[in-house]
């Protein structure tokens, strides 16, 4: 077995002469090291397929890599609920599959040769082999079930979205702490995210298990909308997702995004499979702790030492909201249309948004109107030409001042008068205080 040390990033130093190659019948338990070949192999080939894959790897150099996470069922005797799951999901070859450590030289490998690939292909080279990583072959490996339809996309549709708030919330029951929920942008809004740290101890070991061993991401503190749907389909007694299906859509995504890597243990196991051989100059990649007992007590210590149902729903209540004097419908009216007429001339503008309160921007949804269709709204088409012809005019002199406006600037920066910015006696906001508010 591989030593390592606290880095993530560690060198093979030794090896026993009793590593074998493992087999999918009888996969190694999680929380070990993935059994290496013992021979190495020269490099005869070229290692990478074109000039753009090796300007790649170079980028991939200083990428993150984030490691997959397994349950130790060896050490979850408490909590036999995952094993049972694992089981009546076959998963358990996808579990086992995340070892201690995996070769991370591999994985860059892989991943740079794959941006010379075709557009929307799934293969990539490694060191002269062929690896293959669609869904199919994902699934093959690992054998993992190939439903017919996956409820994971059929629930990312928008057209099978909730209709109310109240279905949103309805989702969340029984995952989530009291007083927790979804995360919206403005109330009325479809929600965007929960936050991990909110969900009950056994909900949040599967986003745990999920955000790094299917959907893999550095971002584990939240689970966008898009991945919450399979942590719903995980628990729904009757839905079924193709898990091959959505480690390959998430690993074609990462091969040009500069963003955190994953799924190294898979993509070793591909690479294994192919005849793929290490050399001894490889560099391993250290996979995340395995969820255990003791990590499923410290969940639950967290759950314990928060307030009381009581106390925190008081701390989350709204404070009271201030009377004033009736508004004319009318004038109400007038404000709200307004309002929403600026949020959209602000967004073809490409200027920011004015920015309202939650209570105002709850009522702003409520008089938005949706356009009517383009024959009601013309009326001929000599009024739809004519509106035409007037936005390409409109178009072109909004050009001429924008570019006469940047051009200004941009000799005002070079002659250094906008070099150091004043600070701002008025207390309005600089534009960094802008931009992280914004974020």
């Amino acid at each position: 077995m591989a030593r390592t040390s606290d880095n993530a990033d560690v060198q093979p130093r030794k090896r026993t002469r009793n590593q074998t190659k493992a087999s999918s019948s009888n996969p190694h338990p999680p929380n070990q090291t993935p059994v290496q070949p013992q021979q190495t192999q020269s490099p005869p080939y070229q290692r990478f397929t074109s000039e753009e894959a090796e300007e790649r790897f170079k980028v991939i150099q200083e990428l993150d890599f984030t490691g997959e996470r397994a349950f130790d069922i060896i050490k979850l005797t408490g909590y036999s609920t995952f094993e049972r799951t694992l089981r009546e999901k076959g998963w358990e070859s996808l579990n086992a599959m995340v070892g201690k450590t995996s070769n991370k030289s591999i994985a860059m490998e892989f991943f740079a040769n794959a941006v010379s690939e075709k557009t929307g292909s799934y293969v990539s080279h490694v060191r002269g082999k062929r690896i293959d990583f669609s869904p199919t072959r994902i699934n093959r490996i690992l054998g993992l079930p190939t439903p017919a339809v996956c409820d994971v996309e059929r629930r990312r549709l928008p057209t099978n979205w909730p209709s109310s708030q109240e279905e949103w919330d309805g989702l969340l029951v029984g995952l989530m702490k009291e007083g927790t929920g979804w995360v919206r942008k403005y109330p009325t809004n479809n929600p965007q995210r929960i936050d991990t740290a909110d969900l009950l101890p056994i909900p949040r070991a599967w986003a745990s298990f999920i955000l790094s061993t299917i959907v893999s991401t550095s971002a584990a503190a939240e689970m966008i909308l898009v991945r919450v749907f399979i942590l719903l389909v995980l628990f729904s007694e009757h839905e079924q997702m193709d898990v091959g299906k959505l480690i390959a859509y998430n690993i074609h995504d990462m091969i040009t995004k500069n963003t955190a890597l994953g799924h190294s243990c898979l993509i070793n196991l591909l690479c294994q499979d192919a005849g793929v051989l290490p050399e001894p100059a490889d560099v391993l990649l250290k996979s995340q702790v395995p969820i255990t007992d003791m990590t499923m007590a410290r969940l639950e210590k967290k759950i314990a030492r928060a307030a009381p149902p009581e106390a925190h729903h008081q701390q989350h209540q709204a404070p009271p909201q201030e009377e004033y004097p009736p508004m004319h419908p009318a004038m109400a009216e007038y404000i709200y249309t307004s309002t929403n007429w600026m949020d959209e001339a602000s967004s073809q503008l490409y200027i920011e948004p004015p920015r309202f309160s939650q209570q105002f921007a709850a009522m702003q949804i409520q008089h938005k109107k949706k356009p009517g269709h383009s024959y009601e709204r013309f009326g001929s088409r000599d009024n739809m030409r004519n509106y035409f012809r007037v936005n390409r005019e409109r178009a072109g002199q909004r050009e001429r001042d924008i570019e006469e406006d940047y051009d200004y600037g941009e000799n005002m920066d070079f002659a250094g008068i906008l070099a150091e910015v004043p600070p701002q006696p008025d207390g309005f906001p600089h534009d960094d205080d802008q931009e992280q508010r914004n974020e």
